[in-house]
């Protein structure tokens, strides 16, 4: 079997799946109609609010103390950092404990860490304890993501329901990054960006538990080791390794986006509170482009979707600059690029996942996963500081001009990564299938 054969279809005699073409042949009604699916499904959402909300909710509120950028990225940055050192962990948990347990330990631990850093940035402390404390933070961050993409496997045998639950899944963190800025906006139109914090909090740690608590989280519990070979994320395989970078740099342009959309919301929409406008714009984009794609019509192997969607994204975003560069630009034209722009996150998340799980053996997929959110978060970090510096000193223009440039290197790096994916995914391929051909022999 051709490698590029690999990455689009799901070889029968293995039984690992090694493309996500999520939604094909199964229905959204269908995967919301089990109540086995639901409860954990609604649950994690909750528990996946302050993905989109804290690290906003953290540079608004901090904006509002000290009416510095540069402050508020690193904030935003080191929470980023800190989930990305937590995430491995996490995931290693889940693999080894299961996912009741590790859930709900996090969740508790991170929803009492995020009110106390309300609490400081209410109280005025120093950035020497607000910085680490964001940190520290970010790591308990609770691996709800790829404890839910574990559920869909343990729901759903099939594989039609199964990626149409992946999909349900990214479209429903489109529209989480339409709620979670529209609550920071709200809460700041009221009061202040603090008291969004902690209704976050209060979401995480209900959504937490409760997920803890279903069957899915008691069932979903530690895999059997695939063919005790050892390998997997933490030995950083070439195809999860370049995997990684793709997503570092991928990430990078979009921490620098939301600094950008943070720093124009005053001068193009008249009111630092309406900021909420600009991320559910690219969020309304984001959603529209992963139902599309949940409809599983591509063809193409997906390390090959990962450069096309990249251009498409760094070209909707081209003309944001421009727009910022423009004094008096129309508010109405930044919202509908926004929106354009956003119709290619939403794949491009999924292509990333759906790789990762491709690229490791089956007892590894919940940590690749966590690998996968570290370099999601490291580069959301990376991108926030640097667009700070750049926005308190060039303004929002030099910022999404930045963000451009990071882009548009991601589809370049995305485009000369394709042999090393294919060279992977066919040996987890055939690593796999002589050992469960073994293991058959052998009963």
């Amino acid at each position: 079997m051709r490698s590029d054969d690999i990455l689009r279809s799901e070889d029968a005699a293995t039984g690992v799946r090694q493309q996500d073409s999520p939604g094909q042949g199964g229905s959204y009604r269908e995967v919301l109609g089990n109540p086995r699916a639901r409860s954990p499904f609604l649950f994690s959402l909750l528990a996946k609010l302050p993905i989109s909300t804290v690290p906003l909710g953290l540079m608004m509120a901090t904006v509002q103390q000290r009416d510095s950028y540069s402050l508020a990225g690193l904030m935003s940055g080191s929470y980023a950092v800190g989930t990305a050192l937590g995430g491995p962990n996490w995931g290693r948990a889940l693999d080894k404990y299961g996912q009741s347990r590790p859930i709900a330990l996090a969740s508790t631990l991170c929803a009492v860490l995020i009110a106390t850093m309300t609490g400081l940035i209410i109280t005025g402390a120093p950035s020497s304890v607000l910085i680490p404390g964001a940190a520290l933070t970010g790591a308990t961050f609770p691996p709800v993501s790829a404890a839910m993409r574990a559920g869909w496997r343990t729901v759903f045998p099939e594989e039609r329901h199964r990626h149409a639950g992946y999909a349900l899944d990214g479209v429903s963190g489109a529209v989480l990054f339409i709620i979670g800025p529209l609550l920071v906006s709200l809460a700041m139109l009221f009061v202040k960006a603090s008291a969004a914090l902690v209704l976050v909090s209060l979401t995480l740690f209900v959504g937490g538990l409760g997920y803890s608590r279903t069957w899915v989280a008691r069932e979903a519990g530690v895999p059997e080791p695939a063919c005790g070979s050892g390998a997997g994320p933490r030995r950083m395989t070439g195809g999860l390794f370049v995997l990684l970078a793709g997503m570092v740099t991928f990430t990078a342009g979009m921490g620098a986006y939301e600094v950008t959309l943070a720093a124009c919301a005053e001068p193009v929409l008249g009111d630092e509170a309406l900021v909420g406008m600009l991320f559910a714009a690219t969020s309304v984009g984001s959603m529209i482009g992963g139902i599309w794609y949940g409809t599983g019509r591509l063809t193409m192997p997906l390390s090959r979707r990962l450069p096309i969607a990249l251009i498409a994204l760094a070209v909707g975003w081209a003309p944001v600059p421009l727009l910022l560069f423009w004094d008096g630009a129309p508010a109405a034209v930044l919202l509908g690029v926004l929106a354009l722009t956003g119709l290619a996150v939403g794949p491009i998340f999924l292509v990333f996942q759906a790789l990762a799980d491709a690229l490791v053996p089956p007892d590894r997929r919940n940590e690749a996963q966590g690998w996968l959110a570290a370099a999601t978060t490291t580069g959301n970090a990376v991108g926030t500081a640097c667009a700070g510096v750049l926005t308190d000193s060039g303004g929002a223009a030099w910022s999404s001009t930045a963000t451009l440039v990071v882009l548009l290197s991601a589809s370049l790096l995305t485009a000369g990564m394709q042999g090393r994916l294919r060279a992977t995914a066919e040996r987890f391929h055939i690593t796999t299938r002589v050992c469960l051909t073994g293991a058959e022999a052998g009963s």
